[in-house]
């Protein structure tokens, strides 16, 4: 009983202590500030003139202005890390929305793709796709290229979207306005016959798919996941002999190290079939391969 009672007491003078020293930060706070203990509880009338540099200062010796001042600094004004916004008038409608660049480009059937594709980014474009082709199944559509590769059942699920889209009539120009790497150069290869272009400065990188994650288990596991990836790398080989009119076994031999190719020979190679050169005024090219490089055979209505 004298156990339990002394805790009882030594938990009651703790709770107490706390108390008090709450209470003391209080009045030590308000002191600082200029206030008296007389004062607390009582309505405070906020005089702005209290706050110039006139002001008295305080029983500590610090000016209250002095210790309001972190709180009146004005924060610096940052732009808002989005993408850029853009006016847009919806058919039918007088006035103008902004929204994101990037949707608006693809108001005009023009889509970016300038990173790696994995599953999200692949279903993102996929469902673009098949909203344009429900829309109007035969007007073009353009993709600008400039991503390093993907995963390879994503890509796999975009490519045969493309070839849905061309098959119901639908004509799709590629552009590699960048660098294209792995199964990049064989989306490029996607486009309808003469919509598949490259800007002057492009390059390609052909190189071999491969396991997207590390194989763990028995060897029979092991050999099953090799196999299956032997199986689908002849699989993208002979795709990539028909769109580009190599021979399989020359693919396979190219593709056993990385092999790059500029413009032109990505144009020999059958990987594109125009490389777009610069046009108007001051230019001295050739000629060869002139056209508009924000149109391509889009929707002809704005030219970017």
């Amino acid at each position: 009983a004298i156990m339990t009672s002394a805790k009882r007491h030594i938990k009651m003078g703790t709770r107490i202590a706390s108390l008090l020293c709450c209470a003391l930060l209080l009045t030590v706070g308000g002191v600082a500030y200029g206030y008296s203990p007389a004062s607390f509880g009582q309505p405070v009338n906020f005089d702005p003139s209290s706050l110039s540099s006139k002001s008295a200062a305080s029983p500590l010796g610090v000016k209250a202005d002095a210790l309001t001042s972190a709180y009146t600094t004005r924060m610096p004004i940052s732009m808002p890390r989005t993408a850029p916004q853009v006016p847009y008038q919806a058919p039918g409608t007088e006035g103008y929305v902004f929204m994101d660049i990037t949707a608006r480009l693809f108001r005009e059937r023009i889509l970016l793709l300038t990173q790696y594709i994995t599953p999200d980014v692949s279903n993102n474009l996929i469902a673009i796709l098949l909203y344009l082709r429900n829309e109007d199944s035969t007007k073009p559509i353009t993709l600008y290229c400039n991503f390093p590769g993907g995963e390879l059942v994503p890509t796999m699920a975009l490519y045969d979207t493309l070839q849905q889209c061309k098959a119901g009539g639908m004509p799709v120009s590629v552009l590699n306005m960048g660098s294209l790497s792995g199964l990049g150069c064989f989306l490029a290869s996607a486009g309808s016959p003469g919509r598949r272009f490259a800007l002057p400065n492009a390059s390609f990188r052909m190189r071999k798919s491969t396991l997207e994650y590390g194989i763990r288990g028995q060897a029979i596991d092991i050999k099953v996941e090799a196999e299956q990836m032997v199986k689908t790398n002849k699989k993208v080989v002979a795709e990539f002999a028909r769109l580009t009119g190599q021979p399989a076994k020359k693919l396979e031999n190219d593709l056993r190290r990385d092999f790059f190719l500029t413009p032109e020979q990505a144009k020999e190679y059958g990987l594109i079939d125009k490389v777009l050169e610069p046009q108007g005024v001051g230019w001295e090219g050739d000629g060869e391969g002139l056209a508009d490089f924000g149109d391509l055979g889009g929707s002809g209505a704005k030219k970017w």
